[in-house]
């Protein structure tokens, strides 16, 4: 009984190939490699970029042809984390030690052993891999049949077979364990293709053509605030500058004019937040800077409330589906708006400080992006015909927030793009950023008001419109290298 336990350990840790560090994990969210074979691998520097996937052919995969197929590997797994692993999720030396223990302990019962069926690959495919992995979990669709797919034409051109075939590859180089690393290859795994205004490097903007895209990001920003409140407020700016939180304070209570401007003018001042110079935090700043904006323009909307992060229970629905004891996702900030009995969350904001670092902005932005087309998603659920409503996510770094709409355009082809920028004052000599900041939210408003015009009709003429969604991947996870 001892050695049979000895050799099942040994099997389960990959001693076969003559060193424990040597293994690839699979525990049918996709697979990771760990130990000495992942250093080696940092130390090659070996990585492939956006740019690579269009060189991607079905030829070229030939190698990898041999990949356990993901349905088989369900009774024979290593499961090291005691659950699926959800979201984005780092893999550290100390993790991985942690696992081993584990598997160490599970290796004094036999029984245990065999019931869990557990199997450890060789170190193979190492050649594909670099710091950054990006790898499927399950319930997703990797593909759609050409029946299926409905036309999104732009400039008289069907994009839709295109953006397929893009996310065709991108879906074959993450099976291959090819590191995913633009926010364009990882959210086309889940159907959500991002057009961003500047982008002129990404294989996605390559394979959709600059005319097309630029049709896309088109969005025209109207002036909705009137020339008597944009000069009332450049001067106030200038006065701003010189007077102490107090004077200002006064200054701003003895307004007249436009409501909302001065609702959002009381918020920014009612303590004196630009006034010093500490360090804050990502709260601090919702609370002290961009709360005021949201409070006038967002939340004013008829019927709807907005919510600070409180967990948003679509995500909450599909991540379960992934694991039982999962919370789901909390946004910084949404709009919850009911609708004849529908609960419709149209406006998401996400947050970070500057020196958080770009991978963490990254995962937040790419956070943001889930949550709109999980809201899609649920609307659809619902009975809401989806397809000419956009819903707006603002994605805050430090003082700039970067807006963006994002709408089904046919099946599976979720469509996410950049229209405008907002910023709020760094301090008390930054007021003059309010006027432009002003016009932009209200077309936002104008937006928002649209979707829910549409909604509202729809509702009450019972047209549910076609199934055009798409289920993702319940968040593809990334697993960094130590």
């Amino acid at each position: 009984r001892s050695k049979r336990a000895k050799r099942q350990k040994k099997k389960i840790l990959g001693k076969e190939n003559a060193d424990p560090d040597h293994i690839t994990v699979d525990d049918n969210q996709g697979s990771y490699i760990t130990g000495s074979c992942a250093r080696q691998q940092e130390e090659n520097g070996s990585s492939t970029h956006d740019s690579d996937l269009q060189n991607i052919t079905s030829p070229a995969a030939s190698e990898y042809d041999q990949l356990p197929d993901m349905s088989e590997s369900l009774s024979a797994r290593v499961n090291v984390s005691g659950g699926p692993m959800l979201g984005s999720q780092e893999i550290s030396s100390t993790d991985v030690a942690s696992e081993r223990n584990t598997i160490d302990k599970g290796a004094q019962d036999e029984d245990e052993l065999l019931s869990q069926k557990s199997t450890a690959s060789e170190c193979e495919r190492s050649s594909s891999l670099s710091k950054g992995i990006y790898y499927l979990t399950g319930h997703g669709s990797k593909d759609c049949s050409k029946e299926l797919w409905t036309p999104w034409f732009v400039n008289g051109r069907d994009l839709a077979p295109t953006l397929w075939k893009y996310r065709e590859r991108v879906i074959d180089a993450a099976q291959r364990l090819a590191p995913l690393e633009s926010s364009a290859e990882r959210l086309a795994v889940n159907h959500i293709y991002l057009f961003e205004k500047n982008d002129t490097e990404s294989a996605l903007f390559d394979v959709v053509g600059l005319e097309d895209w630029r049709t896309v990001t088109h969005f025209t920003i109207e002036k909705l605030i009137d020339d008597t409140t944009i000069l009332e407020l450049q001067t106030l700016a200038l006065e701003l500058g010189n007077l102490t939180h107090r004077e200002s304070e006064n200054l701003i209570l003895s307004l007249n004019g436009d409501t909302a401007v001065k609702k959002s003018l009381v918020g920014l001042v009612e303590d004196d937040f630009l006034w010093t110079s500490h360090p804050f935090n990502e709260h601090e700043l919702l609370i002290h800077v961009f709360d005021p904006y949201l409070k006038a323009y967002i939340c004013n909307i008829d019927g709807s409330v907005g919510q600070w992060d409180k967990a948003f229970p679509p995500s909450q629905h599909r991540k379960k589906i992934l694991h039982e004891n999962s919370l789901g996702r909390r946004p910084d900030f949404m709009l919850k708006t009911p609708l004849h009995g529908v609960p419709c969350y149209l406006f998401f904001m996400e947050a970070k400080k500057v020196r958080q670092g770009p991978s963490v902005v990254q995962d937040d932005f790419e956070k943001m992006a889930g949550m709109m087309k999980d809201s899609i998603d649920d609307m659809s659920n619902h009975g809401v015909d989806v397809s000419n409503l956009e819903v707006v996510g603002l994605h805050v770094v430090g003082a700039e927030g970067h807006l963006y709409t994002m709408k089904l355009a046919a099946r599976g082809v979720y469509v996410l793009r950049s229209i405008a920028d907002i910023h709020t004052p760094k301090s008390h000599f930054n007021f003059g950023v309010i006027p432009s900041t002003v016009n932009v939210l209200l077309n936002v408003q104008k937006l928002l008001k649209k979707s829910i015009v549409y909604i509202l009709e729809n509702l009450v003429a019972g047209d549910q419109g076609q199934d055009l969604t798409r289920p993702g991947f319940n968040t593809p996870a990334r697993v960094l290298k130590a």
